[in-house]
């Protein structure tokens, strides 16, 4: 039976045995205890014990064995429930001995069952044995603070920050998180307010004065005391960053923003108050305004390669090619970017056509960091170019890192061998890495090869396989429902699937095509028609273009199938699928 607090019954409980007493006294009692009231600081909230010395150790065991029977007493009232009759004890042998222990031991008892008065009582005759005590010191100011006297509680604390002038931060910061578990925030904050101006406190206390602020809800006033605090310093800059990240927490991005903007025009024209700024902007997505400071940190310091990196790829964001391109090219001297850039630069060459250019920039990333991916593209790019064996050659000097990496080039090589037609070494290997561990992207992706070879066995094996480690997958529950409603009968199964699917992502596009299939193959024509509808307003894919023309015919409207295909056909010339159902020549 472990010895531990009987929670609503009051003290921690105890076995009849007289060493077991003294191990409830070194510490071992608490457990329930914590449960109930949060470690910091340990005086204020009432937890025990206060970590004890070897010398207060051997004190206890040489009690009287009057004495060990008198706390033992207390312990077993308590056991019982009997709160006050167990404090009563305490309080008495606290106030005869005068042993730290006792008394803390008492007090932690007071505590623990809301007895503030008892409590103060023996925080008085703790702080008379122990006057250096902190913890003690803290625990007569909270209770103070809780009987409305704000100047008394002021005081105590005061005495405890001269008692240590090196110690003023720190102790600051505790006084803080004391302080902020008061119900009176109000007069919390006036006492603290009335420190940091009395110990003219660095900005740590400060900063420790604004998070007890943010959490006592009072923004304005942290806002104000932050903005007094920060510096055009490296010391300002983490306070800021502190800050930022307490605000991103308990507040609105906005205000986030608009407490930085405060700062910055603060201490107009500082540089690195103006890169805080915009790097925040661009994490919060704000990537206009982000780039349009970038772009002016970026003139005022043309050689920083950190900015220009960062405006580069906001750049690169904004669909703004050539000047990403002007940006990167500039920093292929920079030894610590140089990687990066030809990875964005080969990205960017290759979204403009410019295959070769693309590979050349690929294959210039040295060992590193950026390696494996610049690599990769290299080989998707030479897989897409039909040079097989010249991809398959790249991939098999790749040292994956980690799980991602690995899966990534399992994916990849797998790829260029159905890109060849080698189906069945393609599903051997991914055999052979799902065997090693199973993973949902490996399983996802043997399961659409399974389709491409029609073994719907294993496509609906590893499908359902994939939805036991994830049952909302909504990936899984569309190319599972797809499948049953367009190679089987299995339509109300498929609709389920799907439907589960559509409640996941109302808006995806593949979803919302396979609903109109789905309700295609039921017979539900006009649904079917609204579902193919909004999906073709999210794009102008041939698949759903036919799917849609499909259904209008069904309708008996073969026109309005017809002119659906044709519109498809001018934004995707020379589709198969669309000649087809157009029942016009393709072209090889």
């Amino acid at each position: 039976m472990k010895n531990q607090w009987s929670k609503g019954k009051g003290v921690p409980s105890a076995r009849p045995l007289v060493w077991l007493l003294v191990a409830m006294l070194l510490g071992a009692c608490s457990s329930q205890l914590r449960k109930e009231q949060p470690r910091e600081p340990r005086a204020a909230t009432g937890e025990a014990p206060f970590g004890l010395t070897e010398q207060e150790r051997h004190r206890i065991k040489g009690l009287q064995p009057e004495l060990m029977l008198r706390l033992l007493e207390a312990e077993l009232s308590g056991q019982a429930g009997e709160v006050d009759r167990a404090l009563g004890i305490y309080r008495r042998l606290a106030q005869e001995t005068r042993d730290p222990t006792i008394i803390r031991r008492a007090t932690q008892i007071a505590l623990f069952s809301k007895q503030d008065d008892a409590a103060l009582e023996l925080a008085r005759l703790w702080l008379e044995t122990e006057p250096e005590s902190e913890d003690a010191r803290l625990l007569m100011a909270s209770l103070l603070l809780r009987r409305g006297e704000v100047d008394a509680s002021t005081a105590e604390l005061q005495r405890l920050l001269e008692a240590a002038p090196a110690l003023r931060e720190q102790r600051l910061r505790t006084i803080a998180s004391v302080l902020s578990r008061e119900e009176d925030t109000e007069a919390a904050l006036e006492v603290m307010r009335r420190l940091v101006e009395a110990s003219e406190a660095g900005p740590q206390g400060r900063f420790a004065y604004a998070l007890m602020a943010v959490k006592a809800g009072r923004l304005d006033l942290a806002d104000r005391i932050m903005l007094e605090t920060v510096t055009p310093d490296s010391r300002g800059m983490t306070l800021a960053l502190a800050y930022l990240a307490v605000l991103r927490k308990h507040a609105t991005p906005e205000h986030a923003a608009t407490w930085l903007g405060d700062v910055v025009r603060r201490h107009p024209g500082n540089f690195e108050l103006e890169l805080l700024r915009a790097r925040f902007l661009a994490e919060e997505k704000r990537y206009d305004e982000a780039r349009r400071l970038f772009a002016e940190l970026s003139r005022r310091a043309p050689e920083n390669a950190e900015v220009r990196f960062s405006l580069a790829l906001l750049e690169l964001q904004a669909g703004r090619l050539a000047q990403a391109r002007n940006n990167l090219r500039r920093l292929l001297r920079h030894p610590a970017l140089k990687d990066q850039a030809h990875l964005y630069l080969g990205q960017i060459a290759e979204q403009e056509g410019r295959e070769k250019e693309a590979l050349d920039h690929y294959l210039a990333v040295a060992e590193g960091p950026h390696h494996f991916d610049a690599t990769m593209r290299a080989a998707l790019l030479l897989g897409r170019l039909e040079e097989y064996e010249r991809a398959w050659k790249l991939t098999q000097g790749l040292e994956p890192g980690n799980g991602e990496q690995r899966q990534a080039l399992v994916r990849l090589r797998a790829e260029l061998l159905v890109e060849q037609g080698r189906l069945e070494e393609a599903m051997e290997l991914y055999d052979q890495a799902l065997e090693q561990e199973v993973q949902p992207d490996l399983l996802y992706a043997r399961a659409m090869l399974a389709e491409k070879m029609g073994r719907l066995d294993i496509l609906e094996r590893d499908l359902r396989a994939l939805l036991e480690l994830d049952p909302d997958n909504a990936q899984a529950l569309n190319a599972l429902g797809y499948t049953l409603a367009d190679r089987t009968d299995r339509y109300e199964e498929a609709y389920e699937l799907i439907s589960r699917a559509l409640e996941l992502e109302p808006d995806n596009f593949f979803i919302l095509d396979s609903m109109g299939w789905i309700l295609y193959r039921l017979g539900r024509l006009e649904e079917a028609e609204y579902y193919l509808r909004r999906a073709r307003e999210i794009r102008d894919d041939p698949e759903v273009a036919d799917h849609l023309a499909e259904v209008l015919r069904a309708q008996g409207r073969p026109d309005d199938a017809r002119r659906i295909l044709e519109s498809s056909l001018r934004h995707n010339p020379g589709d198969e699928r669309l000649l087809k159902a157009l029942g016009r020549p393709v072209t090889q």
